[in-house]
């Protein structure tokens, strides 16, 4: 575990180098971020992140939210760091900064992932940080912060299981989260996709929909679990998302 002081406060995330790692070389590098009430370790440990990464030579880091009940603040959600207004960009925007002047950071191939409350935190850096984060794959939660407006196409893959009690797939008007669907047709219009989507991925209960024209080369991917609930996809409904999260991130980079 490290730390970072940032607006007064002891920040923490944990970090992994990979056994491979040179430093005379450029290093991708992979953020992963917990949900709701969690911890780092936890989901380090859950989703296989750390030693997926470490396998193919990325830098890992996994920031700590803060708070009682640890939370990012997403904009509608989560927690005191939404109450607050914490400004978790900014923590981000500062541990960038530190990891690229202490490791060899291949800039242009920093990847952002999360679960829940850290999916939809994902998708807010995917809108504020699109000049410093080559894409973006949030687990079970959609974009709850206005305005968004990326600085360039954002490739996007997002994964949601259909029986999903926390953050439903159709939606919750009342606490402003977007149905699955509303939000991957919202990122293909900020991805200026032409066209309708196509299936890309079909096994077991999963279905994967692309909007494979989209600005800049991108793509927009919105892969639904049928009968899956509020969980990191682990091959149970047909796909595992880890790898198929570090697939997707290889194949784009910051123009």
């Amino acid at each position: 575990m490290r730390t970072l002081r940032f607006n007064n406060q002891n920040r923490t995330y944990l970090l992994r180098v990979p056994a491979a790692y040179d430093p005379a070389k450029l290093t991708p590098m992979v953020l992963g971020f917990h949900g709701f009430t969690g911890n780092f370790t936890e989901f380090t440990n859950g989703t296989g992140l750390g030693n997926e990464a470490d396998k193919r030579g990325y830098l890992y880091v996994a920031p700590q939210g803060s708070g009682i009940l640890a939370s990012w603040n997403a904009g509608a959600c989560c927690g005191e760091a939404s109450t607050f207004k914490v400004d978790d960009t900014g923590f981000i925007k500062a541990l960038l900064d530190e990891l690229e002047k202490t490791f060899c950071v291949d800039t242009k191939r920093v990847y952002v992932t999360g679960f829940s409350n850290g999916g939809f935190f994902s998708n807010r850096l995917g809108c504020e940080l699109a000049d410093r984060v080559a894409a973006i794959a949030p687990v079970s939660g959609g974009l709850v912060f206005s305005p968004c407006n990326p600085a360039r196409p954002m490739p996007y893959l997002t994964f949601h299981g259909t029986a999903d009690g926390t953050v439903g797939y159709n939606g919750n008007q009342a606490l402003g989260f977007p149905s699955a669907q509303k939000n991957i047709e919202d990122w293909a219009k900020r991805n200026a996709c032409t066209g309708g989507s196509t299936v890309t991925f079909q096994m077991g209960a999963t279905r994967c929909d692309t909007y494979g024209t989209c600005g800049g080369g991108v793509t927009t991917t919105l892969c639904t679990l049928t009968g899956e609930d509020h969980a990191w996809p682990d091959g149970k409904f047909g796909i595992v998302a880890t790898p198929t999260i570090m697939d997707f991130f290889a194949r784009f980079k910051l123009p």
